[in-house]
C-alpha cells in the first residue's frame, strides 16, 4: 500500500511539472503559429462556433487580447480574406438559444457574411461556397 502511495505521488508531482510548465496551444493557435501559409493571400470561409478562441497572443507577429475568437484574428489579419462564416446550433458567437433556427445575415463584430448550419439547412450550399478558395 505504501509503493502505490508513493509511486501515485510521483505520478503527481510529474504531472504537476509536466502542465505548470506547458502552454496548451490550440489548433487556431498553431495556424498562426505554423500552417498560415496555407491560407495566406486566399479567401476563407471558416466553420466555428463560440468556441474557437486563441489561447493567447504569444503566438502572433502582433499581440492580441487574451481568448480572440479566431473568427476576429483571420478578419483582422491582412494576409488573408474571410469572406463567409458558417454557424451551428448557437451561432458563430454562441448566443443564439438552444433549438432556435439562426437566419443567415452578417456577423456582427466584423460584418462577414454568416449562413446558418443549423434548422433548414445542415450543410454550406453551392451558392453559400461561392468565392470561397479555403473552407476551415
Amino acid at each position: 500500500m505504501k509503493q502505490q502511495s508513493t509511486a501515485f505521488l510521483i505520478l503527481l508531482i510529474a504531472l504537476f511539472y509536466a502542465t505548470s510548465h506547458t502552454q496548451v496551444k490550440t489548433g487556431a493557435d498553431l495556424l498562426f503559429e505554423k500552417y498560415f501559409h496555407l491560407i495566406e493571400g486566399k479567401k476563407v470561409g471558416l466553420v466555428t462556433n463560440h468556441s474557437a478562441l486563441l489561447s493567447n497572443g504569444a503566438v502572433f507577429r502582433h499581440p492580441v487580447q487574451r481568448e480572440k475568437h479566431l473568427a476576429d484574428a483571420l478578419f483582422e489579419d491582412k494576409r488573408t480574406q474571410l469572406v463567409a462564416l458558417f454557424g451551428p446550433e448557437h451561432g458563430i458567437r454562441g448566443d443564439a438559444p438552444d433549438g432556435k433556427s439562426i437566419a443567415h445575415g452578417a456577423d456582427a463584430k466584423t460584418g462577414v457574411p454568416t449562413y446558418s448550419l443549423y434548422g433548414t439547412t445542415y450543410k454550406p450550399t453551392d451558392e453559400m461556397l461561392e468565392g470561397i478558395e479555403v473552407l476551415m
